[in-house]
């Protein structure tokens, strides 16, 4: 499911964009524009229904993905750093993300020389 996400929020900006089309060119009880606010409302959902469809292009092209380091990584190269015993009993307590806490952990069994 992680990994579809993108192409989820793809279909749904599309999905907004043609109910914002439709809006604007069937009156309806729940929607209904005239003068100006009708071509706003016409150009704003041709944005959402291209923006929705670019989106999707870069899923399938395979250029959504992530660059460089994680939070993460980054965090878990930062407990590296720390020499403090409760600083690192504290992550190992608190922490909600698992790789950290088993980089503090494994960073207090350092420190400790157990």
């Amino acid at each position: 499911m992680k990994r579809y996400m993108p192409l989820l929020v793809a279909v749904y900006v599309s999905a907004t964009g043609i109910f914002f089309l439709l809006a604007s060119v069937f009156k309806t009880r729940i929607t209904s524009s005239a003068g100006n606010g009708k071509a706003i409302l016409l150009v704003m959902s041709i944005g959402f229904l291209l923006a929705g469809v670019y989106f999707a292009y870069l899923f399938f092209a395979d250029r959504l993905k992530r660059r460089g380091r994680s939070i993460v990584e980054i965090r878990i190269d930062a407990i590296q750093k720390y020499d403090t015993q409760s600083i690192l009993a504290d992550i190992i307590r608190n922490e909600p993300v698992p790789e950290i806490r088993e980089a503090a952990q494994r960073r207090l069994e350092e420190i400790t020389g157990r």
